[in-house]
């Protein structure tokens, strides 16, 4: 598992990301997965793999979906896709619906005011 490859690069930009979204330090990392310091580090920079256990832990401890840590860096669509997922799923069935309703109505009207900017230009 010490080969830097493109996968183990990409999973841990990922995690570094969220990481430091959530101003969590390495330390804190290494302690609720049980390992060194060292090896969030090298996870992070790519040069060392992360089995899939650990990465369910992250998930925990990150509370996003497992999805996230396999969302190419810089997609920032799919990641606001991941986070919207996120909000969605603590909220009941109905409310998620209103919820995806109001999203609609919102791009609806910024599309609408875009336009409308447009053709007064």
């Amino acid at each position: 598992m010490n080969e830097k490859n493109e996968y183990n690069v990409k999973i841990g930009r990922a995690i570094a990301r969220q990481r430091k979204k959530l101003g969590l330090s390495q330390s804190r990392v290494a302690e609720f997965l049980q390992v060194k310091k060292g090896t969030i580090s090298r996870i992070e920079n790519g040069v060392t793999g992360i089995d899939i256990k650990k990465i369910y832990q992250l998930h925990e401890l990150f509370n996003c979906r497992i999805g996230y840590f396999f969302v190419q860096d810089g997609n920032e669509l799919e990641t606001h896709i991941l986070e919207a997922a996120d909000i969605l799923a603590v909220l009941p069935k109905d409310k998620q619906a209103e919820v995806i309703d109001l999203f609609r109505m919102l791009a609806m009207n910024i599309t609408r005011n875009q336009e409308a900017g447009a053709s007064h230009e």
